[in-house]
């Protein structure tokens, strides 16, 4: 027959101009929400914790939201946000961020439920980079998370001689140094391609096996901005 849905509850801020909802994601078990706020606080942002109670009921968490341990206006705190698979953890996008350069972006690694805190992952130079090189890359644009695996994507980086071509960092929770770069062969790299705009990633095999996806919407392989999808596949990361 036709599923019935019912609208269980509704979360909202009465903070003007927060965009509550911006990005949101629920644990696999369904008993917890992350939902970010980006524009809130000057654009500092926030984001905000939702819990079930196993029967039903949903309330805000006791500790309500949790903000950026170094916020500066507009860096845009939760832009995106990934929940693990128990709800224990969360990766949050900062893609305004300007520690690596302006708008470099940053995204945080940190527990759900915490007011603050956290690691902070940051873009790096690529081989023969220097200074503010990360200047507008928007990494933490996109963000994805499945057991050990975080995946941010940086849409405007500029690599291989091209301007907004596009990258995506792959990172461990068991040792948050950057594991990987992704980006299209070389060859095939065009500007405004925009590689990481969106990213998923799937970890399996007892965490040996990762499937990382990257949507790339200005992708001109068969036509112009007509877009694509990348899939890479990793069976040796333990």
């Amino acid at each position: 027959g036709t599923p019935t849905w019912v609208e269980r509850y509704t979360f909202t801020t009465a903070l003007a101009g927060a965009a509550l909802g911006t990005a949101v994601d629920i644990s696999d078990d369904g008993l917890r929400i992350v939902a970010g706020a980006p524009l809130e606080n000057g654009g500092r942002g926030a984001v905000y914790y939702y819990v079930n109670n196993g029967s039903g009921v949903w309330a805000a968490h006791s500790t309500a939201k949790g903000t950026s341990p170094d916020a500066d206006p507009n860096d845009r705190f939760g832009s995106a946000v990934a929940i693990n698979e128990n709800g224990g953890f969360v990766l949050v996008g900062a893609p305004f961020d300007d520690q690596a350069g302006t708008n470099s972006g940053a995204a945080y690694f940190f527990a759900w439920g915490s007011a603050t805190g956290g690691t902070k992952l940051l873009p790096t130079f690529d081989t023969g980079e220097s200074g503010s090189v990360r200047a507008g890359d928007l990494f933490g644009y996109s963000v994805a998370f499945d057991q050990n695996m975080l995946v941010v994507g940086a849409p405007r980086d500029d690599h291989s001689g091209k301007t907004d071509a596009g990258s995506v960092y792959v990172f461990s929770t068991d040792n948050t140094a950057q594991f990987a770069k992704l980006t299209k062969a070389t060859i095939t790299v065009r500007s405004f391609d925009y590689f990481g705009e969106s990213v998923s990633v799937d970890s399996f095999s007892a965490r040996n096996s990762v499937v990382v996806v990257v949507g790339t919407p200005g992708d001109d392989h068969l036509a112009e901005n007509a877009g694509a999808v990348y899939v890479f596949r990793s069976d040796s990361m333990n």
